[in-house]
C-alpha cells in the first residue's frame, strides 16, 4: 500500500524519469530484458506503449494539487517542444496561480448572481457575507471555509447555514421592508436630473422622494430573513412538526410540491427518495423569485388562489411545508465537502464533474436559495484552500481542470510567437467513463453496471474493447491522458499488456490468460504505479466523476 502523503517527494522529475529509473518499471521482473516465463521462455504476447512527451512534461505536486499538476502537464506535453525544460513550461506553482485568478472571478459571478435573485445590491450582498465571514472566524469550533488540512477540515454546510440565518435575524430585522439599501449615488443623480427635465419639476424634494422609492432595495440582512420568514410561515401554516425527522417528511413529499426538492446529498444521508419534478422554471434576470423581500407573495400562500377547496388548499400548504423541511433540516445536515476529499458528485465538463460543485437539486417553481447560497460559501472555501501554506485543489473537478487548459491556451495564444502553436486546435474531454447526458465525445463509455446474469465473457468483452479504444487513443500523436481515480489526478505515462500461460489448479489444466495495466500514480505525479485495467473500469463505475481525460493538440 502506498504511503498517504499528498505530494511529491524533494527528487527532482529527471530522476524517475530517466532510462535507468525506468527500465525495471516498465520491462519486469530485473528491467534487463523482455519478460519470460518460469521455463525460461516468452510469454506468447507482450506489448509496452510509452509515451515519451508525458515522461518529459510531468511536474511534481508540492502539496495536495494533483489538479494543478496535471494541467501543468498537459500544458509542457502539448504546447512546449522540450516539456518542463521549456522555456514556455508551466510549474505546478504557475497553475495555482492561474487557478485562484479563475477561482475569484467565478465567486464573483456567482455573488451578483445571487444578489440580483435575491434582489438586493452586490453592495449589500457584499456587507452580508463579510458579516457571515466574520462569525464564522469567532465560531466556537474553530473550523474555517476552506480547511486547514484533513485532519482539520472545513465547515459543515449545516454549520456555515445556521451561522447564515444568526446573521440575518439580527441585521435584518422583522419588519418586511426593513433596512433598506439605495443605489450607487451616481445613479441616483443621474435619474433625478432626468426626472427633472422630463416633466419640468423644481421642487426637487419630491423628486428625490420619487427616486428613492425606484432605487432602493431590501439590505441582502432583510432580504434573507425575509426568506427565512417563509419558511418559518409555511411550518406553521400547515402546522408540521419542526422537531419531526427529516426523513419523514421527505419520503412522503407529493409529486406536486412547489418548492425546491434537493436530492443526492439528502438522499446519500438517508433523507430517501423523492419524486420526479418538473421542468425548473427560471426567474427574470431582474425580477428575481416572488420572495417577500420583494413585497410578493410567500411560499406558504403562494399559487392557493383560484382554490375553491379548502381541502385542496390545505393540502398544498402541507406539501409546501414538507418540502421546506426537508430542504432545510435533511439537506443543510448532508455531508457536502468537496469532491476530491469526500467522493462527492463535483460538477465535470460534464454537468457532474466541476470544481465548485454546487450540490445538484431538482425544482418545480420555487428557488433553490439555500443551495445556491452555499454554493457561494463554498467557492469562498475553494479559494481559501488554494491559499494554504501547501495549496489544495480539492475544490476542482473535472470541468475546471479541463477549462482552465483551454483558458491558458487561450489567453496565451495572442502573445504566442510558436507558428505551429497558431496553426494547432487544442481541446480536453472526458474520453472514458460512465456515459452522462452530457457525455458526448466519449471514446468509449463505460457500462455502469455490471448484471448478476452476466457471464465472465460479458465483462472480458467489455474489458477488451476499452482497452482497444484507450490502446488506440494512447498511440495518437498529440494527445496526453489523465486518469481521475481514487481522489486523484495523475497522467498515464505507458500502457503494457501481457498474455500467459499459467496452470489453473481447479481445471487441473494450463490455460491463457491477459493482463492489462496503465502506469501512473495513486500519490504524486512520479510514474510508479501499474493500475490493472480492470480496476480502472471498476473504479468508473463507482463514481461518474471518475475516468479518464482526453487533453488534445491536433494539426489544422
Amino acid at each position: 500500500v502506498p504511503p498517504a502523503v499528498e505530494m511529491d517527494t524533494a527528487d527532482d522529475e529527471e530522476a524517475s524519469s530517466s532510462w535507468e529509473a525506468l527500465r525495471s518499471t516498465l520491462l519486469p521482473p530485473d528491467g534487463m530484458s523482455l519478460p519470460t516465463t518460469a521455463k525460461g521462455t516468452f510469454p506468447p504476447a507482450f506489448a509496452l506503449l510509452v509515451n515519451g512527451r508525458a515522461l518529459n512534461a510531468w511536474v511534481k505536486q508540492p502539496s495536495p494539487s494533483c489538479a494543478a499538476a496535471v494541467v501543468a502537464g498537459a500544458w509542457n506535453a502539448l504546447v512546449c517542444a522540450d516539456g518542463r525544460r521549456d522555456a514556455r513550461a508551466m510549474s505546478t506553482r504557475d497553475v495555482l496561480d492561474a487557478m485562484s485568478v479563475g477561482a475569484e472571478r467565478a465567486l464573483e459571478r456567482k455573488k451578483k448572481s445571487f444578489a440580483r435573485l435575491l434582489g438586493v445590491t452586490s453592495e449589500s450582498f457584499d456587507a452580508f457575507e463579510r458579516a457571515v465571514l466574520e462569525r464564522i472566524a469567532r465560531d466556537p469550533s474553530g473550523a474555517t471555509l476552506g480547511g486547514r488540512s484533513k485532519a482539520d477540515p472545513a465547515m459543515r454546510r449545516a454549520a456555515v447555514m445556521r451561522l447564515v440565518e444568526e446573521t440575518a435575524t439580527s441585521g435584518g430585522g422583522d419588519a418586511k421592508n426593513a433596512s433598506r439599501d439605495f443605489f450607487p449615488d451616481e445613479a441616483r443623480r443621474a435619474t433625478r436630473q432626468d426626472a427633472v427635465s422630463a416633466d419640468g419639476r423644481t421642487n426637487e424634494t419630491d423628486v428625490d422622494v420619487d427616486v428613492d422609492a425606484s432605487f432602493s432595495r431590501p439590505s441582502a440582512f432583510a432580504a434573507v430573513a425575509a426568506l427565512l420568514r417563509e419558511e418559518e410561515e409555511a411550518r406553521a401554516a400547515a402546522n408540521v412538526n419542526e422537531n419531526a425527522p427529516p426523513s419523514v417528511a421527505a419520503t412522503s413529499l407529493p409529486k406536486n410540491a412547489r418548492n425546491v426538492i434537493v436530492v443526492d446529498a439528502a438522499e446519500e444521508k438517508g433523507v430517501g427518495a423523492v419524486s420526479k419534478p418538473k421542468k425548473h422554471k427560471r426567474f427574470p434576470r431582474r425580477l428575481g423569485p416572488p420572495s417577500a423581500a420583494f413585497g410578493g407573495s410567500s411560499l406558504a400562500s403562494a399559487g392557493d388562489a383560484g382554490e375553491g377547496d379548502d381541502g385542496v388548499q390545505n393540502k398544498k400548504k402541507e406539501a409546501r411545508a414538507e418540502t421546506l423541511n426537508a430542504e432545510t433540516d435533511a439537506v443543510d445536515a448532508a455531508d457536502d465537502d468537496d469532491a476530491a476529499e469526500d467522493d462527492e458528485d463535483s460538477v465535470a465538463v460534464d454537468s457532474e464533474d466541476s470544481a465548485f460543485a454546487t450540490t445538484k437539486k431538482k425544482t418545480t417553481d420555487g428557488w433553490a436559495w439555500r443551495a445556491d447560497l452555499w454554493d457561494v460559501f463554498k467557492r469562498r472555501g475553494g479559494l481559501e484552500k488554494l491559499s494554504r501554506a501547501k495549496p489544495s485543489t480539492a475544490a476542482f473537478g473535472n470541468a475546471e481542470v479541463m477549462r482552465l487548459f483551454q483558458r491558458l491556451i487561450a489567453e496565451s495564444s495572442d502573445s504566442d510567437d510558436d507558428a505551429r502553436t497558431k496553426s494547432s486546435s487544442f481541446s480536453a474531454r472526458v474520453a472514458f467513463g460512465v456515459k452522462t447526458k452530457t457525455r458526448t465525445k466519449l471514446s468509449y463509455a463505460v457500462s455502469k453496471h455490471v448484471k448478476e446474469n452476466d457471464d465472465l465473457k460479458t465483462e472480458a468483452r467489455e474489458l477488451a474493447n476499452s482497452w482497444a479504444s484507450l490502446r488506440s487513443l494512447f498511440a495518437e500523436q498529440g494527445t496526453f491522458l489523465v486518469s481521475h481515480h481514487g481522489n486523484h489526478y495523475a497522467p498515464v505515462y505507458a500502457l503494457r499488456e501481457r498474455r500467459e500461460i499459467v496452470f489453473d489448479e481447479n481445471t487441473k489444466s494450463e490455460k491463457e490468460t491477459e493482463t492489462r495495466e496503465m502506469l501512473t500514480a495513486r500519490r504524486g505525479q512520479r510514474p510508479s504505479v501499474w493500475i490493472p485495467w480492470s480496476e480502472a473500469i471498476s473504479t468508473m463505475r463507482r463514481w461518474n466523476g471518475y475516468g479518464i481525460m482526453a487533453f488534445e493538440r491536433r494539426e489544422a
